[in-house]
């Protein structure tokens, strides 16, 4: 007997999502957070439907905001990948650096959302700025 597809479903895609060790993320076509996984809320705090809409800026250094708008008017206006790196404060206080890539989603040629997903490569930039200084 062949196996049975899994269903296509809102529900199904979150809670794959949720499992992620990575944060995962989407956003409307004006670029407002919908949706953010459970990585996002042990990285950062808080419960859904906090970090929503534009809240989430509250926790991403002010410098890496306004570069993320500018790369976001460039990705939204020509469909391209939504990709960069930004420093988001954790709830412990700590800086992390995250690099971020979104795409978008199309339905009938029109995009209808963006997908992304977040890895932390603080410690990676760490161990870079040693061997710098060590060789």
């Amino acid at each position: 007997m062949a196996p049975r597809a899994a269903p296509a479903s809102d529900a199904l895609c979150r809670a794959a999502a949720d499992q992620a060790p990575h944060v995962m993320w989407i956003v409307n076509v004006k670029g407002a957070v919908t949706y953010l996984n459970r990585a996002w809320y042990q990285l950062v705090g808080g419960e859904p439907p906090k970090w929503y809409g534009h809240e989430w800026g509250d926790v991403v250094d002010p410098e890496d905001v306004a570069q993320m708008r500018e790369r976001w008017k460039t990705a939204s206006a020509t469909g391209a990948i939504f990709e960069g790196t930004r420093r988001v404060k954790a709830q412990d206080g700590s800086w992390h650096t995250l690099s971020y890539k979104a795409t978008p989603v199309f339905e009938n040629g029109q995009a209808t959302c963006w997908v992304g997903m977040d890895a932390d490569i603080t410690e990676l930039m760490a161990t870079q700025a040693a061997l710098r200084i060590a060789n």
